[in-house]
């Protein structure tokens, strides 16, 4: 697979279109080749700053793709004109049309078992063809914790095509980090929050705000107590690298 790519702290990020990302995925399934798909913005840079595990997790997935509008600022002042947000909410049912018209098996994994029940309901009525051939919802606690064999095993005997992973961030990168390499075929995506979205437990931004890069203060509003402390972090950081990243292309030029 070729295609355009930006690099922030050492990892890839894919800086093309969302046409082009959803044909390398289906390459990725069609040819039985695995691997895993981070949808990453600021909170997830910044998570990978912090955290080496979380920074290693991001520069060995198999697509990092751009969640936020604030990587596709970052890789369009790199140059990449054609690079376009891929939000989770709105990629979900584009690659649940492919899914179905393909045949595909999904295996649903994280949030809660009625979040789960409410996406498999919804992806078999609105796009035929979809087969949700198994769910699982993890206790709380930390990935390590997990029975992590035993939750391969309910996905190796589904014989699933992609694993939609739904758990926060940045839990899903780990565990899709550290499960990938030991499952055979299947491509893990790390869809967040955009499961409890489908599933109609979370409002998304209004239409007016997303693109803007002011999603994330909607989400601050609905959710302050939750959400404040992650943002009043990861923005001042994630414009700390850019800067950084900056500073280091201006040395490199000299």
């Amino acid at each position: 697979m070729t295609s355009d790519h930006v690099i922030l702290q050492g990892i890839s990020i894919f800086a093309d279109d969302s046409a082009t990302a959803l044909k390398q995925i289906s390459e990725l399934v069609e040819e039985g080749l695995g691997g895993y798909v981070c949808f990453s913005g600021a909170h997830g840079m910044s998570e990978a700053y912090r955290d080496t595990y979380v920074l290693q997790a991001h520069r060995e997935a198999t697509l990092v793709l751009p969640d936020g509008v604030p990587l596709v600022w970052f890789g369009k002042s790199r140059g990449h004109k054609q690079m376009e947000q891929m939000a989770g909410p709105a990629f979900l049912p584009r690659l649940l049309n492919h899914a179905g018209r393909h045949q595909w098996r999904v295996f649903l994994f994280g949030a809660d078992a009625a979040t789960l029940g409410n996406v498999a309901e919804r992806a078999e009525s609105e796009f035929p063809g979809v087969v949700i051939c198994g769910a699982h919802s993890p206790r709380f606690g930390e990935v390590a914790d997990w029975d992590n064999a035993q939750i391969r095993d309910m996905i190796t005997a589904a014989r699933a095509d992609v694993v939609l992973v739904g758990l926060s961030t940045p839990k899903q990168e780990l565990w899709m980090h550290l499960n990938s390499k030991l499952l055979d075929g299947p491509v893990l995506l790390g869809f967040g929050a955009a499961l409890d979205i489908f599933a109609g437990v979370r409002q998304d931004a209004p239409a007016a705000l997303r693109g803007s890069g002011l999603e994330w203060a909607y989400r601050v509003f609905s959710e302050p107590r939750r959400l404040a402390r992650r943002y009043a972090r990861s923005i001042p950081t994630f414009l700390w690298l850019v800067v950084r990243d900056r500073s280091k292309g201006s040395a490199r030029s000299l």
